[in-house]
């Protein structure tokens, strides 16, 4: 079996060399494989859940359902009055057109 033997210079001091053999096949070198990098997946950002103002939806409920209160009960006292001005202004048209008698005939009175 003979050898042949190849030697190159590669860049100044770097030499290569091939050893060939007769009678063998040549053995292709294998190229090694590149890793691939691992993508980093990037974090989702998590959303910050909104707390809950019970206390202050109880105080504002309380503050409306008194000034509710105090709406209704000023509504009422105006409804009243509304009702006594009408009343009385019944009153003063009878007055005008209908005489009043008493029962004695000196007490008869107009209104």
């Amino acid at each position: 079996m003979k050898r042949k033997v190849e030697e190159t210079n590669i860049g100044g001091r770097r030499k290569e060399r091939k050893i060939e053999t007769e009678g063998q096949k040549k053995k292709k070198k294998k190229k090694k494989k590149k890793k691939k990098k691992k993508k980093k997946k990037k974090k989702k950002k998590k959303k910050k859940k909104k707390k809950k103002k019970k206390k202050k939806k109880n105080n504002n409920n309380n503050n409306n359902n008194n000034n509710n209160e105090s709406k209704n009960k000023n509504k009422k006292n105006k409804k009243e009055e509304e009702e006594e001005k009408a009343f009385i202004i019944l009153l003063i048209c009878l007055s005008l057109y209908l005489p009043v008698y008493m029962p004695t005939p000196r007490m008869r009175v107009y209104l």
